[in-house]
């Protein structure tokens, strides 16, 4: 959502839309402050540009609409301590650990988010920086043609360049100091500002294929990307799944299909207006080159869109784009890939376990019974319709709140063998969680289930749990965890 919000603000300052900028901005901080520095440094940026050339006017309009949004963000931080509630002194979730050594602990064992990043993501950084330089180069000599905004170009290619700059910036620091790095320096993750340069890549790459000398060129794409969403589910039971799943489940090809076909259509545009194409296409060329080693399919499908807008743009002219025709695909793209979801459930799927497990617990009138569930699952919760332990994202609040992490400490510790605090010598991790549940035995699991009111365990199938078993899955069975007084009921 935060990645979403700042490049809507973005697209408002490229559009010229500089109060709509300027409200965006101001609730940025309150929306994900981890998230706003690339605007801030493109809005402060864009002020020092303004005051120079001495035009006052737009960063009047912005600044007007952004201060009551910022003084409406720290009143809603202010607010939000206020109503904070502290950690438990008492109960099952109370620990007289020290939240310091619970915290050191787990961004020393568990921070993923957090740890300098050697994946794709670079590829995309890489990828903005390159067409940036390439936007600017272009906007400076087509400013005048009507099909080229060059303002936008310019501030996007601003926003790229400040991601990649702190991205790498902070990287470098990582690497250099280690386990010692100021913790102000990754305690906003900004290792995930490499999504923006991920997503704002899109709208830069499709800009320019539209300023195509050749109107079939970016129709030809369009047509592409809708007739690659339509086929998608098909493809996936045509071809052999490790085919499928290794070169087009992702669509991450026609990404890379993309950039070989802005890649070009820049290069035209370059070698027309500014002369400078042979150092554009050198640069690409490099660009591939370094690409091949680390993305051989990504590379060949570089060139490949290289090479396609290079054809396409040789084809006869007497096509002439149709808005209405291009607005028409995308509504049909946007319905297929609506009804797929609708179909296959893709995101949020409701397995007909989890339905037997809601349908049990609902006839059982138990419908707030806690469940204890696997730690790394994501979206239990909203398919059970129950609450449970933990998910995938519990231990990730330790940083947002220091005085939590006494209570996760004692329930990871407890349910899972996770030792956030461990001693000079102890392991982080006593054992696997996979082992921790059949190892314990029954009077334990009595006790843990009086102390935290936890009712059900929902285990993988392999496991065999000292419990009753009350559902049986395919790949996940039920529980029942006895009470005290009746601890003997109910066993199969």
């Amino acid at each position: 959502m935060g990645l979403a919000y700042m490049l809507l603000a973005l697209w408002a300052l490229a559009a010229g839309r500089y109060r709509l900028c300027g409200l965006l901005a101001g609730f940025a901080p309150a929306v994900h402050l981890g998230q706003f520095p690339p605007l801030l440094g493109v809005l402060l940026l864009f002020g020092f540009l303004q005051l120079r050339k001495g035009s006052e006017q737009p960063l009047r309009q912005l600044l007007c609409w952004m201060l009551p949004g910022l003084l409406i963000s720290v009143g809603l931080w202010f607010f939000v301590q206020h109503i904070a509630v502290g950690p438990p002194i008492e109960g099952p979730y109370a620990s007289a650990i020290d939240p310091q050594a619970v915290w050191t602990g787990y961004m020393k064992h568990h921070a993923s988010h957090r740890r300098v990043p050697f994946a794709t993501g670079h590829i995309a950084l890489a990828a903005m920086v390159l067409f940036g330089f390439g936007l600017i180069r272009s906007a400076r000599s087509a400013a005048n043609q009507p099909s080229v905004n060059a303002h936008a170009w310019t501030w996007s290619a601003t926003y790229g360049f400040i991601t990649a700059t702190t991205v790498w910036a902070i990287m470098a620091i990582h690497l250099s100091f280690a386990e010692d790095i100021p913790f102000v320096l990754i305690a906003w993750m900004p290792y995930r500002l490499m999504n923006h340069a991920t997503l704002l890549l899109i709208p830069i790459l499709v800009s320019i294929l539209a300023t195509s000398r050749s109107p079939i060129v970016p129709t030809a794409f369009y047509i592409l990307a809708v007739v690659c969403v339509c086929t998608r589910p098909l493809l996936g039971s045509v071809l052999h799944s490790a085919l499928f799943e290794r070169y087009l489940a992702s669509g991450a090809w026609f990404y890379f299909l993309l950039m070989g076909a802005a890649a070009s259509a820049l290069w035209a545009q370059l070698r027309a207006n500014e002369k400078s194409g042979g150092a554009w296409l050198s640069a690409v060329l490099i660009a591939l080159i370094a690409l091949a080693p680390q993305h051989q399919f990504g590379a060949f499908c570089g060139a490949s869109g290289f090479l396609l807008e290079r054809l396409l743009s040789k084809a006869p002219r007497r096509f002439k784009p149709r808005p209405a025709a291009a607005s028409a695909l995308c509504v049909l793209a946007v319905a297929v890939m609506l009804l797929q979801q609708g179909i296959n459930r893709e995101h949020l799927p409701i397995s007909e376990f989890e339905r037997e497990v809601r349908q049990y617990l609902h006839e059982r009138d138990q419908d707030d019974a806690m469940i204890l569930v696997r730690h790394h699952q994501e979206g239990l919760q909203a398919r059970l319709h129950h609450p449970v332990m933990t998910d995938m994202a519990s231990m990730n609040l330790i940083p947002y709140n220091v005085a939590l992490g006494p209570s996760s400490y004692k329930v990871y510790r407890d349910f899972y063998g996770i030792n956030f605090a461990p001693a000079p010598g102890e392991p982080a991790i006593e054992r696997p969680w996979h082992e921790v549940w059949p190892a314990m035995q029954r009077e334990d699991w009595v006790r843990l289930g009086a102390e935290y009111d936890l009712c059900y365990v929902l285990a993988p199938a392999f496991m065999e749990l000292e419990l009753p078993r009350v559902i049986e899955g395919q790949t996940e069975h039920l529980y029942q965890i006895p009470r005290k007084t009746n601890a003997s009921a109910g066993e199969r």
